[in-house]
Formats: C-alpha cells, sequence, structure tokens
C-alpha cells in the first residue's frame, strides 16, 4: 500500500522525495517524481497540458486520464491539492484500483473530470448535456464538501481520504441512488447560492453578496439566468470582506492580486485568479462598487 502525502507548499516538496507526484504543481514549480511526474497545468516544457492549443497534440493528459501513472505498491505519492483530477490520477497508481475505477465504463466520467479541471466547473452546462454523468459529477462534488480542511501550513497523510474517494466513487459508478440524492440536493444548493447572492452584472462582472462566513460564491460565473460571465466581486457581510476572482486569469489578462493591492493596499492578498483585501480590515457594501469597477477596467484592459 503506498502512503499519499498531501504537500501544500513549494518548500515542503523540496524536503520530500516521492516516486509518483500528481499534479504536484506550486505556480510555475513541478514537483516532480522520481517513477513518474503527472502534471498538466505548466505553460510549456515538458508539463504542458494538451488542453493548450499549442501543446493539443503532445501535451499531457490529465492525470485523472494519464494512462502512462505506473503502478506503484509501498511507495510515497505526492500530491498538492485534492480535486477529482488528482484523485484520479492516484487512483491510477492504485493495483486494484487502475482496474475497477477505469475502463470503458468510466471513460465518459473521467473525460468529463478532465474538461472540468481544464476549462472550469462554470463551462460545465457547455461542457456535458448527459444527466447521467451529471448526477454522478454532483454526487462526488456533494461528497468533497464533507472533506476535511487541512492546515496548509504542514504536510498531511491523506490516505483515508483516497480510501473513502474510491468507495464513493464506486458507489456513483453504480449510480447509487443516496449518492445520487446526495448530489441532486447539492446541485440545487448551488442554484439557490447563486440565486440569492447575486446583486447584478455588467461588462463582465457579477456583483454578489453574501451573508453568512460560510458561503462561498466566487466560483459562480454564471447568473441564474445562466448567462456566463468573466469575473465576480462578492461582499461577505459577516466578515465585511471582498473577494475578487476571475474565470481564468491568464486567458483574460488579469491579475486579481494586483488589483486588490492596487485598491487596498500590499496587506491585500491572494493570487492572480483569487485575492481579497486585508484579513483584519472590514469593508462595507459600497466598497465592493469600487472593485467592480477595478475589475472591468482590468478586464477591459486585458482584452484590448
Amino acid at each position: 500500500m503506498s502512503i499519499v502525502l498531501l504537500v501544500p507548499s513549494a518548500a515542503h516538496a523540496h524536503q520530500l522525495t516521492a516516486q509518483l507526484t500528481v499534479e504536484a504543481e506550486y505556480g510555475a514549480h513541478v514537483w516532480e517524481g522520481t517513477i513518474y511526474t503527472a502534471a498538466h497545468h505548466q505553460q510549456d516544457g515538458p508539463y504542458a497540458g494538451r488542453h493548450l492549443r499549442a501543446h493539443a497534440a503532445t501535451g499531457r493528459p490529465s492525470p485523472c486520464n494519464d494512462a502512462n501513472i505506473p503502478v506503484l505498491q509501498h511507495s510515497l505519492i505526492g500530491v498538492s491539492h485534492l480535486d477529482l483530477d488528482t484523485i484520479g490520477g492516484v487512483l491510477r497508481a492504485d493495483p486494484v484500483r487502475v482496474h475497477t475505477h477505469f475502463g470503458p465504463d468510466t471513460q465518459a466520467f473521467w473525460d468529463l473530470a478532465e474538461a472540468v479541471d481544464t476549462r472550469g466547473a462554470h463551462r460545465l452546462p457547455e461542457l456535458c448535456q448527459d444527466a447521467a454523468l451529471l448526477r454522478q459529477l454532483h454526487g462526488f462534488w456533494a461528497w468533497s464538501k464533507t472533506t476535511p480542511r487541512f492546515d496548509v501550513k504542514r504536510v498531511h497523510d491523506v490516505g483515508h481520504v483516497l480510501d473513502e474517494a474510491a468507495r464513493v466513487l464506486l458507489d456513483l459508478f453504480a449510480d447509487d441512488p443516496k449518492r445520487i440524492a446526495f448530489g441532486q440536493a447539492f446541485a440545487a444548493g448551488e442554484a439557490a447560492l447563486n440565486a440569492r447572492s447575486y446583486v447584478h452584472a455588467e461588462e463582465g462582472v457579477i456583483l454578489r453578496h453574501t451573508e453568512s462566513a460560510s458561503e462561498f460564491v466566487n466560483h459562480l460565473y454564471r447568473s441564474p439566468s445562466g448567462d456566463l460571465h468573466d469575473g465576480v466581486v462578492a461582499w461577505n457581510r459577516e466578515k465585511g470582506t471582498i473577494t475578487v476572482s476571475v474565470s481564468d486569469p491568464d486567458v483574460l489578462g488579469v491579475d486579481c492580486r494586483a488589483l486588490v493591492q492596487g485598491l487596498w493596499g500590499p496587506e491585500s492578498g491572494g493570487h492572480a485568479g483569487i485575492s481579497g483585501g486585508p484579513r483584519e480590515r472590514r469593508f462595507g457594501f459600497g466598497e465592493a462598487d469600487r472593485a467592480v469597477v477595478a475589475l472591468r477596467a482590468a478586464l477591459a484592459k486585458g482584452a484590448a
């Protein structure tokens, strides 16, 4: 049985040696495995993905669809996060699960997982019209919402999470009624969150307002009517926070971190795709309007 470690940063990765790494990418740094490296989010080089137009013929597949991942026993596997694509890549290295979870009957599911990983969950309506596949995917997302959050300051053994994910996937492949029902409830909850958080949308930016600190909405790039937008500005009443995000910072030419630092100073943080104001500062809803104006301007500049 291999050990799977969640390694949250490149600094941690530098201290470890893994036989296989799966999506262990930290910006431009790729943590390479001594036997195999399953990575595909680089813009160029050996770990550029096949989803990129310039590398469509020779680029790497998502790990969940990477048939070159070797079957390993008693090895160390390193990952940087635990999404569906990463989990699929790790399962491919398992001597039993490579047979139980992959094959003609499940290929469409893994193809959808790759499409969502490379193009974004916000594009799901255009990526898939198969109701059965959508139910399975929603069922997985419903389960993933119940998994614990891991401290990003240290390394974690996540073998137990992989074991549970493997069981959940088998349930979903068999259309287990309870798993499917959880997925449908999850999808309904996301639709309700979309509707109640929506304020307005203009020039590619959706403004959202949430009440509870537990509500995250910066992944909701579609309006309740289904229109797709490039950016989201979200204000949370309980925390007094503003979070700015864009669906694809590289394509759109927008750096959210630079944008929020320009608005609220160097203590604002995050990364190119999603960032927020200083943690100790509370904002009123009116400040979100400034962020909307700034994000619209940044999107227009990126498109020019």
